[in-house]
């Protein structure tokens, strides 16, 4: 198996195009808050709650990497996140909201590939010719 296939099989088990979307947004939300950094200790900026809710972005689009089974729970996180950060951080240049909504939404929409699963019709066909040998299907008349 090639690189390419093994990441292709392990992109389709994740929400990689929702997680990669909201990681992209999270680093547009902090990007903001750290050019004002000088002016974080004035007293009343809202600088430290666009760092709070960019690294809120950020941190859910990781899990969402590495928890794929909680990604509705985390893509609910990444869009409450990334709209709140208009107050703290522009948004990220609003770029940054617009795209944790899109990938917290790719992320709540995600459900799992399917897995190939035997029929319980293929698994009795199987087991028929066992139990016939073995005898167990067999009418005994008194």
């Amino acid at each position: 198996m090639t690189k390419r296939q093994r990441f292709r099989n392990w992109k389709i088990t994740r929400p990689f195009w929702g997680a990669t979307l909201a990681l992209l947004s999270g680093l547009l939300i902090c990007y903001v808050p750290l050019n004002l950094l000088e002016v974080a200790a004035v007293p009343g900026t809202m600088v430290f709650v666009g760092f709070f809710l960019g690294g809120m972005v950020l941190i859910g689009s990781i899990l969402s990497f590495i928890m794929p089974h909680l990604s509705t729970l985390l893509g609910i996180l990444i869009m409450f996140s990334a709209i709140l950060s208009i107050m703290g951080a522009m948004g990220g240049f609003i770029i940054g909201t617009i795209l944790g909504i899109i990938g917290g939404s790719l992320c709540i929409a995600w459900k799992p590939y399917p897995k190939a699963k035997k029929d319980k019709k293929d698994k009795n066909k199987e087991d028929t010719p066992k139990k016939l040998a073995a005898g167990q299907n067999m009418v005994i008349h008194k």
